[in-house]
């Protein structure tokens, strides 16, 4: 019969979650063992589902801390109201915020959400899924107000907003010697010189 886990303490699920995130970012998911994890505790493997119920639960708890990071990005950004071009700097500094703030949760998310199974693995595609949408909300009001050109299909151009501003950060963002809200806005606008209206365009 299985056990059922006894209520972990914030301090206690928010520790075995972070130890978790950090071996999965260092070694891969299926290459950490739960006895890896609970060596970070000093405990025997056994121990460690008296507060977990599996490996994957503790691979979907990082993958939905950050999905629910970056729709309160979205959030903030949204509540401004500002015009497109601010609206996309600012979601770049926030996305790069969280990116430096949990480098361990975030890379996991990024690359080992794949892992998941089942239902798990479907709330984590549908919280995807629906940061795309509302990224792709962004830049048709942006074409709509003449701020962009055209970019259909809008589902290409939010993955390459997103997806690439955290590939260029990884690489060379240490490396550069400017903040992090620095590189969001240079990168931001690289991103808008392309997206701009040709001249032809708008005569």
């Amino acid at each position: 019969m299985a056990r059922t886990p006894r209520p972990a303490t914030l301090e206690q699920a928010r520790a075995i979650v972070d130890a978790a995130a950090r071996l999965f970012a260092e070694r891969g998911y299926h290459a950490t063992s739960m006895r890896d994890i609970a060596q970070e505790f000093s405990l025997n493997p056994g121990s460690l589902y008296l507060y977990i119920r599996s490996k994957e639960q503790l691979l979907q708890s990082v993958c939905e801390f950050v999905l629910d990071l970056l729709e309160r990005n979205l959030d903030d950004v949204e509540s401004l109201g500002t015009d497109t071009t601010t609206a996309l700097r600012l979601i770049a500094r926030g996305e790069l915020g969280i990116h430096v703030e949990h480098r361990d949760w975030y890379r996991v998310y990024d690359t080992e959400y794949r892992h998941l199974t089942g239902d798990a693995l479907e709330r984590v595609l549908k919280g995807r899924r629906r940061l795309d949408e509302r990224l792709q909300d962004i830049l048709r009001e942006g074409e709509r107000r003449g701020v962009l050109r055209s970019l259909a299909p809008e589902p290409i151009a939010s993955a390459a907003f997103s997806e690439n501003l955290h590939r260029v950060f990884e690489r060379v963002g240490s490396t550069g010697g400017i903040s992090v809200s620095q590189f969001a806005d240079a990168y931001t606008e690289m991103v808008l010189e392309g997206w701009r209206p040709r001249a032809a365009e708008t005569q």
